[in-house]
């Protein structure tokens, strides 16, 4: 039971440490702002681009696991979503909601 417990906290926290180290390097290289002034000059507005995230996180649900599309996918969509001046807790619903329905059991 000890043993099977230090496994899964040691898998979830190098999860963890993973998806930090792939934030931070998102940042480094301006990917998210790339991406968000590229949704900007489309003229797809909230609703696209909130298409367009949901569809990618449905595909996604049938490839990985859920923790692992939202570690994913959040970090390069946010900096877009922020210009549109949203709640940010809202699309974290629509996030779990979305990457539960594309799960594949």
């Amino acid at each position: 039971m000890l043993l099977e417990t230090g496994s899964v906290t040691a898998t979830l926290l190098f999860l963890i440490v993973a998806a930090s180290m792939y934030s931070r390097m998102l940042g480094l290289s301006g990917l998210p702002n790339e991406l968000a002034t590229m949704f900007e000059g489309s003229g797809l507005g909230f609703h696209g681009l909130l298409s367009i995230y949901v569809i990618i996180v449905l595909i996604l649900g049938c490839i990985i696991d859920s923790a692992s599309i939202m570690l994913i996918m959040v970090p390069l969509f946010i900096a877009a979503l922020k210009s549109f001046q949203i709640d940010l807790v809202w699309f974290g619903v629509v996030t779990v909601i979305a990457t539960e329905d594309g799960r594949v059991d």
